[in-house]
């Protein structure tokens, strides 16, 4: 009796380390059993964790981007609004000294050459409004005007204080900014016209432009 309890509990043992070695080879295979010697992450794991991580980065470096790129979208957008109204004030300006003297010039007195197919710069910086047209401020683009690009008429940071735009070549800063102005005459009324002036710039391969138009009028107040 005791002989066959004997082999029944020998026969259970070397089932039981049979059953456990083809677990500790599972585990092995699998990456779930660590020894104190061989403990570490499986590739698997390596490569779970690295995802999750670039994920986890990228995102916020997505968001960072683009709010970068909306500011200086921003930033430019508001720097040729400025130039825009700074260049129809200054248009306006010439327009206000020819009525005080209309009796001897007319009233678009050294706009009237600035049209659409041959649109003129505006220095505002160095020009007089109230001066004749040698110094008024008001000329063809120097560079030509390209109706396919519209980008041929650039403003230059001033050499001087490196603050104001002007469209003299001599100042070596060019800017990214390109400013035209004309004059759309109306043809029912001659005592009437619209001032134009667009500022165009490029943000990376986007082009961008901004467009100020104010009627005038051959009244003076």
């Amino acid at each position: 009796m005791f002989r066959h309890i004997s082999m029944f509990r020998l026969a259970y043992l070397k089932d039981l380390q049979i059953k456990m070695k083809k677990i500790n080879f599972k585990n092995r295979i699998f990456g779930l059993c660590c020894s104190s010697s061989n403990s570490g992450f499986t590739i698997v794991e390596t490569l779970v964790a690295i995802t999750i991580l670039m994920i986890a980065i990228a995102g916020p470096l997505t968001i960072a981007q683009k709010g970068l790129l909306a500011s200086s979208y921003a930033r430019d957008q508001m720097i040729a609004s400025f130039l825009a109204q700074d260049g129809l004030e200054y248009a306006k300006n010439v327009r206000d000294n020819n009525l005080r003297n209309r009796d001897v010039i007319d009233w678009l007195y050294g706009l009237s050459s600035c049209t659409s197919h041959d649109p003129c710069s505006i220095n505002t910086l160095d020009g007089d409004p109230t001066s004749d047209a040698n110094v008024l401020g008001v000329d063809i683009c120097p560079s030509g005007y390209d109706t396919s690009s519209n980008y041929e008429c650039p403003l230059y940071k001033s050499s001087t204080d490196n603050i104001g735009y002007t469209p003299d070549s001599s100042n070596i800063d060019k800017t990214q900014f390109n400013r035209v102005f004309y004059i759309i005459p109306d043809q029912l009324n001659s005592n009437k016209a619209s001032m134009v002036v667009k500022v165009f710039w490029y943000n990376g391969t986007v082009a961008n432009e901004v467009t100020y138009q104010d009627e005038i009028y051959n009244i003076r107040l």
